[in-house]
């Protein structure tokens, strides 16, 4: 682990010789110009005493992924390697919140920035998202789109009425006088008392039909043949 060793020592009354002399000079040397990992020992070297001054010299080197032992605090921003055409990556800065945009040319966009910024498309958790603030969403429709809330749904007594409510609607051209959809998939409600619904006959554009829910995955209502009725239901 040494990085200097002295080849010869000198004490009171030795005549200095050039070649002993100057290969003393000579591991100085050496030994300063080989210092790298290998001569650094377990107390390490602390964060504080790398202050790179270019960009080139703020980049770490290597193929393989770093890993930290604990959290990592950042004061401003991360972003992501990627040029500012091509996509970037916050987490915390001056706005708040997260941005992702790894769209390159594309619209792939997700924004959570607070005060500072709005929430825009394809954003997912895989479990339960709690916002403290209001959820706004804004599909297009005819080439335009607006911002608005995105609402909650409550129980009569207040509470919240479950992470599987949803919406089915669709449409289907009656076969008879009586429709049955079969819902597969997402669509798929709990049991048989769990939603409820209607059927709209668009074909005439008036006629409003109750449904009946056969089970969680059936339901059927009254039809005209060959008409078209647009179905809306609602549960968990």
């Amino acid at each position: 682990m040494s990085v200097l060793v002295i080849p010869n020592t000198f004490v009171t009354g030795t005549v200095i010789q050039a070649a002993p002399f100057n290969s003393n000079f000579s591991a100085v040397a050496t030994a300063v110009n080989s210092i790298d990992n290998t001569n650094i020992g377990a107390a390490g070297i602390f964060a504080s005493q790398l202050i790179p001054t270019t960009t080139a010299q703020a980049t770490f080197g290597g193929v393989l992924s770093y890993v930290f032992p604990n959290a990592i605090q950042v004061t401003g921003s991360i972003r992501s390697a990627l040029s500012v055409s091509t996509g970037e990556l916050y987490l915390g800065g001056a706005t708040e919140g997260i941005l992702i945009d790894y769209g390159v040319t594309t619209a792939h966009t997700t924004t959570l920035l607070g005060s500072g910024g709005s929430a825009t498309s394809n954003f997912s958790i895989g479990g339960v998202f709690t916002a403290g603030r209001s959820i706004q969403a804004s599909p297009t429709i005819d080439g335009t789109n607006t911002l608005a809330p995105v609402p909650p749904v409550y129980l009569a007594n207040g509470s919240a009425s479950g992470t599987t409510m949803h919406i089915v609607s669709d449409t289907v051209v009656a076969a008879g006088g009586t429709t049955t959809i079969t819902l597969s998939g997402a669509a798929v409600f709990g049991a048989v008392n769990t939603y409820s619904g209607y059927a709209l006959n668009i074909t005439t554009g008036a006629t409003i039909v109750p449904i009946s829910t056969i089970s969680g995955t059936q339901f059927s209502f009254a039809s005209t043949n060959t008409q078209r009725y647009q179905f809306f239901c609602i549960g968990t």
